[in-house]
């Protein structure tokens, strides 16, 4: 793995890339890039070069940074994809990413070969916890933190791999962005996307409500779906090559 940084509008990325061959590029959700390495690495050791990326500076962010919407980091993937793409590249969406993955294809289809949407965000006021409620405030933030691990992951996974899924949680440089639920656009405020996409989904994923995959294959009447039947939230955490192996199966010409 290769690690170097650039510098966006209003602050640096860092950016890690491993294994070599057609690019992908992994837009994650609203954790830390660490989320999304294991995925990574399975995905590079079956022929690909990933690029995964994530806000702050070297030395760690201190606090939390700026709030931007899903279509503001648009342009800083554009900015990502330019530095290191060296071409079109498959775009793979993680939960909230998915609108932002969408948003590149929509907006920038010469960017974007392939298209992966998995375990979407269509819309952001009504995915965390019971559709349409605010996620409950707590004071203690490893309490929330905990809270929100116990909703994204498996029972089965956390019996072992608790204090691994915090630990990537919290792992520095920090947050992709704090969201601006007030502001969060959707997919049906964007226009159609014409290249080949795959929807991903999980039958026991309960932050993302079933609706949100079903609204993007709406939106998206040419996609292939695939749903893992038994799968959490936290899928591409806790079984990184099984989730691979659907993404390189869809890559491949």
């Amino acid at each position: 793995m290769t690690e170097t940084w650039i510098e966006l509008n209003d602050g640096p990325a860092r950016i890690e890339v491993v294994g070599e061959g057609a690019p992908v590029m992994v837009i994650g959700a609203a954790v830390p890039l660490a989320w999304a390495r294991p995925f990574c690495e399975a995905l590079a050791g079956l022929g690909h070069r990933v690029i995964n990326f994530d806000y702050g500076p070297p030395s760690g962010w201190e606090g939390d940074p700026l709030p931007k919407t899903c279509l503001d980091q648009v342009d800083d993937v554009v900015a990502v994809l330019e530095a290191r793409a060296d071409g079109p590249a498959a775009a793979v969406g993680l939960s909230r990413g998915a609108i932002t993955a969408y948003g590149l294809a929509a907006s920038h289809p010469s960017l974007v070969s392939r298209l992966v949407l998995a375990f979407p965000v269509a819309g952001f006021a009504d995915t965390i916890g019971i559709e349409g409620d605010e996620p409950e405030e707590r004071d203690d933030p490893l309490e929330a933190l905990d809270a929100a691990i116990d909703t994204a992951f498996s029972a089965e996974f956390l019996a072992t791999q608790r204090q691994r899924a915090r630990d990537l949680f919290l792992s520095p440089p920090g947050t992709v962005v704090r969201v601006n639920r007030d502001k969060e656009e959707t997919v049906d405020d964007l226009p159609a996307v014409a290249v080949p996409t795959l929807i991903v989904s999980g039958g026991e994923d309960r932050v993302v409500t079933i609706e949100h995959p079903e609204r993007l294959k709406r939106a998206i009447p040419h996609a292939t779906a695939h749903e893992f039947p038994t799968a959490s939230h936290g899928f591409i955490m806790e079984h990184p090559l099984q989730f691979a192996d659907v993404v390189d199966g869809f890559l491949r010409p």
